[in-house]
């Protein structure tokens, strides 16, 4: 057979934010691809949904709310015990959170950075214990935004949270290269998810028209995110690490 550089059959891939959106589309496409994927979300039922939906055998829930920061080593070093040594990790689980300063309170700020930041670091800290990664090496993943780098009015939390995963997956990248864990962000506009959805409901026509005219391509689909996530995943991504890769059909383009 020929080589197939994206080929990450049998590696084992934990999705947080799997019960939805970006998360659920990453690990159906890994489990058409043969990996063994582990998902984690809060939201038990839309877990199992997912769960449903994906190819071959083998594949494993666990419901977990990721604001309990402090639970989430232990999380990492269940799984393992369950599946064996992680080959990546997918981070698609946040929030957002829309509001003018003078209405934001300390609290929207720690929920969002809680779920967006805070717990990727505790995930990364888990999984890069002794034994709980592939030896072979690894490579962890982040869904981080656009907005990290162009915010928009009463984004201050959001952007700020997703700036920073930006460069602390730079840090990570040299602190963890010795041993061989790669870690990258793919930077992401607004893509057909539940949670632009909501904000759709929120926002008049005429504003959503103006939003839809900052993408050159269109609106994007979860698995114009997900095919990306699983490259950067693959050994035809062994040498990228450090990288915001930018996929955001054309938006910053129009800055």
């Amino acid at each position: 057979m020929p080589y197939d550089p994206i080929d990450i059959k049998g590696k084992r891939i934990l999705v947080t934010g799997a019960s939805s959106g970006i998360g659920r589309e990453t690990s159906k496409l890994l489990s058409q691809l043969g990996a063994l994927v582990v998902l984690v979300s809060r939201n038990e039922y839309n877990l199992e949904n997912t769960k449903n939906m994906l190819d071959g055998t083998g594949h494993i829930s666990v419901p977990f709310d990721l604001t309990n920061i402090n639970g989430i080593v232990e999380l990492v070093d269940g799984i393992v015990a369950k599946a064996g040594p992680m080959d990546g990790l997918v981070h698609c689980a946040g929030i957002d959170y829309t509001a003018p300063l003078k209405l934001t309170k300390y609290k929207n700020y720690s929920q969002l950075f809680d779920l967006n930041l805070f717990s990727f670091i505790e995930l990364v800290k888990g999984f890069t214990k002794k034994d709980n990664y592939s030896k072979n090496g690894a490579s962890i993943v982040a869904v981080s935004s656009v907005m990290g780098s162009i915010p928009a009015p009463g984004l201050t939390a959001y952007a700020a949270s997703k700036a920073a995963m930006d460069n602390v997956v730079k840090t990570f990248a040299l602190e963890f290269a010795p041993l061989n864990i790669r870690f990258n962000t793919v930077v992401a506009a607004y893509v057909n998810t539940e949670m632009f959805k909501r904000m759709s409901r929120m926002i008049t026509e005429e504003q959503i028209n103006v939003l839809m005219s900052k993408i050159p391509l269109g609106l994007g689909e979860p698995a114009d995110i997900a095919n990306p996530i699983v490259f950067l995943l693959s050994n035809a991504a062994k040498w990228i690490t450090g990288t915001n890769m930018v996929v955001d059909g054309g938006y910053l383009l129009k800055k």
